[in-house]
């Protein structure tokens, strides 16, 4: 009798370890399963969007366009993009492109698109006219010597250590067109 029992306890343990170990086993992930895909999804996401920050901070506007979906394309010229972009520029923020920080706060995948939410900080260059300059708005006759002059009391009055900063968040949208990831601004 007690060697019955003896066994009937060793096949019992031997099955539950057995039975442990398969779910072990089957709770780690292969490389082949939807989590390392979605992680490789998110990533490339990720790095796509890095590529366009840094081509946008870097105002290389061909770079950024090129990036953009074929939707926004479809509603948009490089040629209208590019006039666009000259006529939003600052000259007096020339001197600060390179203090723009930012960092990607999260990347979620939504279907077949990635939904990101990047946190910018700036310079703040309209505290920094004001304040040196005692001007609430610049005005729009100015000339470039007034401006370059400007400039150059910026650049000399502000440094790392004592610039004012902004912070703002920005959503950006990611969208697979083929093999690339593109971003989707969503131009009407």
């Amino acid at each position: 009798m007690r060697k019955i029992l003896i066994v009937t306890m060793s096949v019992a343990l031997a099955l539950l370890l057995n039975a442990c170990n398969s779910s072990e086993q089957a709770s780690q992930p292969k490389e082949d399963e939807p989590l390392v895909k979605q992680s490789q999804f998110i990533d490339d996401a990720k790095a796509a969007l890095k590529q366009y920050i840094d081509a946008s901070i870097h105002r290389d506007y061909r770079a950024v366009y090129s990036m953009l979906s074929s939707q926004d394309k479809s509603r948009k010229s490089l040629a209208d993009y590019m006039q666009q972009q000259e006529q939003e520029t600052n000259p007096l923020a020339d001197s600060f492109y390179d203090k723009i920080q930012y960092e990607i706060l999260s990347l979620n995948k939504n279907g077949d698109n990635v939904k990101a939410v990047v946190e910018y900080r700036f310079p703040d260059l309209e505290k920094m006219i004001k304040d040196t300059f005692n001007l609430q708005v610049l005005k729009p006759d100015i000339s470039n010597m007034e401006l370059q002059k400007m400039k150059q009391e910026l650049e000399a009055r502000y440094n790392d250590s004592n610039m004012p900063v902004r912070t703002s968040d920005r959503l950006f949208t990611l969208v697979k067109e083929g093999n690339n990831w593109k971003l989707s601004l969503n131009w009407k």
